[in-house]
């Protein structure tokens, strides 16, 4: 998880470019407010059709 805090700045959201921030289990973009599961300290920025759709409605 160090490692990840410490290229925090070199990721952005897949979605939509903007600036990811660490929670204790995932990243959230402060832009369109999706979530991206950390799993065994590997982001996963994988993004579905529903969670895209989702997240552009709230705009």
């Amino acid at each position: 998880m160090e490692e990840l805090k410490k290229n925090l700045d070199i990721l952005a959201c897949p979605c939509c470019g903007g600036e990811l921030e660490l929670k204790e289990n995932y990243l959230f973009c402060k832009r369109c407010n999706l979530k991206y599961p950390i799993i065994d300290g590997i982001p996963q920025l994988v993004v579905s059709v529903n969670e895209v759709r989702r997240g552009s409605e709230k705009r």
